[in-house]
Formats: C-alpha cells, sequence, structure tokens
C-alpha cells in the first residue's frame, strides 16, 4: 500500500460548517437541528502519535523560571494550570477539580484534539487535585466521559484506555490547521485506511 499524499489527506479533511451567530450557546440541541435540516458531519483520524499543532515543539523552552512545562500537542501544562496555545484559553491550577471540562471544551468548534486535551486534563488533576486521591482522579475520568456523552458528543478518551492512539478532528481545523495536520500526517508516513 502506498503513503497518502498531501493533496489525498486534505481531500478527506472537510471544512468547517456555518458558524453559529453564538459560539457559546453550547451544543447543538434537537429542535435547533430539525429547524436547520442538516446534521453534523465528523472526520476522525486516529494516530499512534501526538500532533503539536502549528507551534512547533521546540518552540517553548521545558521550563520556565525553573518549574517544568509538560506539552499535550498544543496544550501546555505548568505550576499556573492549562493553556491551549493557538486558543487563548486555559484552566488555572485551582479549577481542576471541576469535572464538566471535557463536555466545555467539546462544545467549542475550536476543540480539535480531544484527546490532547484529556490527557492534559488528567495529567493537571494529578498535578493540581492530589490531595482528592487517585480513586477520585480515576472517578472524575468517567465522570467526564458521562458528562460528554449527556451533551451528544462522540466519546473521547484518553490516550492511556485508548492504547496509545490520539483522535483529531480535521472538521474543526481551520484551513491553515488542516494543511499543516496534511503535512504532518505526510512526513510521519500515516496511511489512511
Amino acid at each position: 500500500m502506498s503513503n497518502t499524499t498531501f493533496e489525498q489527506w486534505r481531500a478527506l479533511m472537510p471544512a468547517r460548517g456555518e458558524q453559529r451567530q453564538n459560539d457559546d450557546d453550547g451544543p447543538i440541541d434537537g429542535a435547533e437541528l430539525w429547524s436547520r435540516s442538516y446534521g453534523g458531519v465528523a472526520t476522525t483520524v486516529s494516530l499512534p502519535l501526538s500532533w503539536p499543532g502549528l507551534v512547533a515543539p521546540d518552540a517553548l523552552p521545558d521550563a520556565v523560571d525553573g518549574h517544568e512545562r509538560k506539552r499535550f500537542g498544543r496544550w501546555v501544562l505548568d505550576r499556573s494550570g492549562l493553556v491551549c496555545l493557538g486558543a487563548a484559553w486555559d484552566i488555572s491550577d485551582d479549577r481542576f477539580d471541576e469535572l464538566d471540562w471535557l463536555a466545555h471544551v467539546l462544545g467549542h468548534n475550536w476543540c480539535y484534539d480531544p484527546t490532547d486535551f484529556f490527557d492534559a486534563l488528567q495529567e493537571g488533576r494529578r498535578a493540581f487535585c492530589a490531595r482528592l486521591g487517585e480513586n477520585w482522579i480515576d472517578e472524575a475520568v468517567w465522570i467526564e466521559i458521562r458528562a460528554m456523552l449527556a451533551t451528544g458528543e462522540l466519546p473521547f478518551y484518553p490516550s492511556s484506555m485508548m492504547g496509545d492512539q490520539w483522535v483529531y478532528l480535521p472538521n474543526r481545523m481551520t484551513s491553515e490547521q488542516r494543511d499543516a495536520f496534511a503535512r504532518f500526517l505526510v512526513e510521519h508516513g500515516i496511511t489512511a485506511s
């Protein structure tokens, strides 16, 4: 089987759909979906490695003021919390005990990397919620998954629960992000199946 080309990858990745008037309205409910007479189409790409996004992995220092940073794709965890590079979005260190982050973030059309986010969220909980115990951190995964399913989102899981696979949603990427993602796939010899 020959490798998938850039053009082939791009042809598999649909452009973003119509933008809603107010993205903060949350997921589309049944009445809105019915009135619009269309449904959402999601393309997923599952990979054996994480994509760093548009910011190269070596573009950020490993530590700031002597405190280590940990990178999960475009999500960066440090002593102050979690930040999404390029999306101006963060979780402060004192809010990791809230249990609706996954459903909340997936409600934004810019969240194309649910596995990276879930991995970063779990690591943040280990760092900032250790006082609640490992059992609470493990249960938080399932609470997040149930909350996500209740909103009608597709189920996504941490990479550790998916056999070290990472899921990406190209239909939520900008054109620039889709092009960079397609180049990444080609550079790493990933073939569409």
